[in-house]
């Protein structure tokens, strides 16, 4: 046997002895519990505004959808669908700013 296998033997009946089972420990940080001094979250978020982007990008689909069922005979659905697009991500960063009414 090499020196390598001896100090495996050795580890292996050390691990054969039964250990002793280790007593649960007190959790040593402290818990935070809610107070009544606690700040309200912050409702943020207006699902009017997330609504209106929604019917938005809908409206720019349509638009895209319309163009190319006409084979792009007028660019005047692409401009209203860039027009919606644009107007869509306006409404949806307002929506985050806006605060939610409680």
């Amino acid at each position: 046997m090499s020196d390598d296998d001896e100090t495996t033997g050795a580890s292996a009946a050390e691990a054969d002895e039964p250990t002793e089972a280790a007593e649960p420990t007190e959790p040593t940080a402290e818990v935070d519990e809610p107070t009544e001094a606690a700040e309200p979250r912050i409702a943020r978020g207006s699902i009017e505004l997330f609504a209106l982007s929604l019917i938005l990008v809908l409206g720019a689909a349509g638009g895209v959808a319309m163009s190319a069922r006409g084979f792009l005979a007028s660019l005047a659905l692409l401009w209203f669908s860039a027009a919606c697009s644009v107007a869509a991500a306006i409404a949806a960063i307002a929506a985050l700013w806006v605060r939610r009414r409680s």
